[in-house]
């Protein structure tokens, strides 16, 4: 199913809503609320542990001001989905006043992928190892067995063939014809190619440019299409055709076992450049840090370059156990091992053995306990019954939408292409997004063994590491080498989403839907889009980390969006991002009043009068006004509110806020790698959204 156009997609999620509107209806009723009362949703930022615990504080708030039961909407990305999803799992359950003793529950766990102390971190390598192992084990021998078999045949790679191959060119005594194999040969005509249709196009000119003729336009395009072809084929024939010569040059230089020297040696550039791109990330700025060498290294093009070195040093190796293999006398039987990798394959269910499955798995023993005698325990517990939780039964008021990132890099429409991704809500009714085609009954949906449960669809909100996916849609995972890198080892945390109107369920080595060794040569293949057997969905914060995306596409009346995102310096980068996204696709204005100082007001700036050596901010939280323009006669224009929340230090905060602030100077922006929150570090960030969530305003409802 490709894309529909406009009407249809609007008409798509007109059922949606319509659905989601009678159920909150109904709801309303049996809660005692108004009909007419404003439409009212809470959003819950990303920002991993940190926002979750922030978050929660603020939920305590709301609850202890009975203002929880007035919110319609329940819009969560990633950490804000990790509690969000508490308070859907406990309202389910008729305990959501468990809400306050989940608090002690959580506050040991902060090192939640520790669980419990059952997992060393030994272990959670184990897990990461694991699933390497079973990706490489399959990729490599098809790899290696495509090596041996193109061995057998005459100079396609090696000029030397039989006993002998691979050995030193030099030492061989190869005239100059025979140093040149099938593979360079190739690449060499297609270079030739590339160069007599540069001279063709040439030619053309002496006609005129043609601007008015239709022909010469679409001739002009597909020439420009052809050219990349060419060139790029031409280089990965070079590439793979030179494998021999660098083998030997090579063993000359080094000494020694060369491929495996410089298998080591390309990762360790590739690692280096990574980790300098991942310090800039970690800063919140998405830049480069001051130092030039850190800059220089952590550049697109050296990231870029350093992936390339990782591929072309294991493409190396590869063939020099593939030489190996060919010399003895049982190569033939490697065929066998083909045929292992191909059952492994086809059989094998990627959701289950990725990372995804261990996150998960971690964040529903933390996150979604059974309500009851378990929260007063301190001891670790299976969370077995929100393992077999279907998000389709969780159909209640707050409606919880569960915000992920769609990966759509190979989209023909360039708004996804440029992004990366689009908005796709996981929810207890419709799932989908527009990039995808619609939205689809949430309970036909990721048909594989377990259906989607609300663990899982918490985790892939989560899923802050992927590739092609990045925060915002930048950083340096974008990056097609890196990406496809990430895709050979299976290092990321999303998880595929079956395209309901493909037969297939359970997705494969062979079918998550980018082509034939998917999905690590999905960069390569170009099948990441709307109409791909199988949807990489990631975190929300891909895409947009506020939660506010989806709750304005509702036209909701009034809005509480909870911020608990890295921001040191306090530019607002995920608010910016947020406003920026729903006037280039919904035409809604946002803007705050005054216009001169209102954000201003919630940076730490001012000095602490209570507390000496800090800085605080004025306040907690700003109003901000949403203009909803008129969609159709039913739908008229109107006037929303905004109220902003955000994780910032004030004057009134409690004492141990303080405390952990001067101690703590990073305090509350600590960096989201740190994914294992001491008991104090949990305390400072629950207490500090308490305090902050008792000094909003008052809904219009309780006025």
């Amino acid at each position: 199913m490709g894309l529909r156009d406009q009407g249809e997609r609007e008409e798509g999620f007109s059922a949606a809503l319509h659905a989601e509107q009678a159920l909150i209806a109904k709801q309303r009723e049996t809660e005692g609320i108004p009909p007419d009362a404003p439409l009212c949703g809470l959003a819950l930022s990303g920002g991993g542990i940190r926002s979750a615990v922030f978050a929660l504080g603020v939920l305590q708030a709301l609850q202890g001001r009975k203002c929880l039961r007035w919110f319609d909407y329940l819009s969560t990305v990633s950490g804000g989905g990790y509690v969000g999803s508490t308070v859907t799992w406990f309202k389910k359950s008729g305990r959501l006043d468990a809400l306050g003793q989940f608090a002690a529950f959580l506050r040991p766990r902060g090192s939640y992928l520790d669980g419990a102390g059952r997992l060393t971190m030994m272990s959670l390598a184990g897990v990461v190892l694991r699933t390497m192992c079973i990706h490489l084990t399959f990729y490599l021998s098809l790899l290696l067995s495509a090596m041996v078999l193109a061995l057998d045949v005459p100079r396609l790679i090696d000029p030397l063939t039989g006993p002998g191959a691979a050995v030193d060119w030099e030492l061989a005594g190869l005239p100059l014809d025979r140093r040149i194999n099938y593979m360079i040969l190739g690449a060499g005509l297609l270079a030739v190619s590339f160069v007599l249709l540069s001279l063709l196009y040439s030619l053309f000119s002496f006609f005129g440019d043609g601007e008015r003729k239709t022909t010469r336009y679409w001739a002009r395009n597909s020439l420009q299409t052809l050219g990349g072809w060419l060139v790029g084929l031409s280089l990965l024939l070079l590439a793979v055709g030179l494998l021999p010569r660098a083998a030997s040059l090579l063993f000359h230089w080094l000494g020694a076992k060369a491929p495996g020297v410089l298998g080591a040696l390309s990762a360790m550039a590739g690692a280096v450049s990574a980790f300098a791109r991942f310090r800039s990330q970690l800063a919140g700025d998405g830049k480069a840090p001051d130092n030039p060498m850190s800059e220089l290294l952590g550049s697109p093009a050296a990231v870029s370059a350093g992936a390339m070195l990782v591929i072309y040093g294991i493409l190396l190796a590869s063939y020099d156990v593939a030489v190996w293999i060919h010399l003895q006398p049982w190569h033939g039987s490697f065929l066998y091992v083909l045929l292992l990798a191909l059952g492994v394959g086809l059989l094998t269910d990627l959701n289950v053995i990725s990372l995804h499955r261990m996150y998960r798995d971690r964040l529903m023993e933390a996150f979604l306990p059974t309500p009851g005698p378990i929260l007063d325990t301190t001891e670790w517990e299976p969370a077995d019954k929100a393992n077999r939780a279907p998000l389709s039964v969780m159909q209640q008021r707050p409606y919880h939408l569960i915000n992920a990132n769609v990966v759509v890099v190979d989209s023909r429409n360039t708004t996804y292409r440029g992004r990366g991704g689009d908005s796709y809500t996981l929810a207890p009714l419709y799932s989908g997004s527009e990039a995808t085609g619609g939205w689809v009954d949430t309970a036909g949906l990721y048909s594989s063994r377990d259906g989607l449960s609300l663990p899982t669809a918490m985790a892939i909100s989560g899923a802050a590491v992927n590739a092609h996916a990045g925060c915002g849609g930048q950083g340096m995972t974008r990056d097609r080498f890196v990406s496809f890198l990430m895709g050979l080892f299976g290092l990321q945390l999303g998880c595929w989403i079956n395209n309901p109107a493909k037969s297939l369920s359970n997705p494969n080595f062979f079918v998550p839907g980018v082509g034939f060794l998917a999905p690590a040569l999905g960069s390569l293949a170009k099948r990441l889009c709307g109409s791909s057997w199988f949807h990489m969905l990631t975190d929300g914060g891909h895409f947009e980390n506020l939660g506010l995306y989806e709750l304005i596409r509702r036209r909701v009346d009034i809005i509480v969006a909870v911020d608990g995102s890295a921001d040191p310096k306090f530019a607002f980068d995920g608010l910016g991002a947020a406003i920026e996204r729903v006037y280039a696709d919904f035409g809604v204005r946002i803007s705050f009043v005054p216009h001169t100082d209102a954000l201003s007001k919630l940076a730490m700036v001012r000095k602490c009068k209570a507390f000496p050596g800090v800085k605080v901010a004025d306040s907690g939280f700003v109003t901000g006004q949403i203009v909803y323009p008129e969609r159709s006669p039913e739908m008229p224009a109107k006037t929303g509110r905004l109220i902003y929340v955000k994780s910032t230090v004030i004057d009134t905060v409690p004492a141990n806020v303080f405390t952990y602030l001067a101690a703590h100077p990073g305090f509350p922006n600590q960096t989201t790698a740190d994914q294992f929150f001491d008991e104090k570090q949990m305390e400072a960030y629950r207490s500090l959204g308490e305090h902050i969530g008792r000094s909003l305003p008052p809904l219009p409802q309780q006025t």
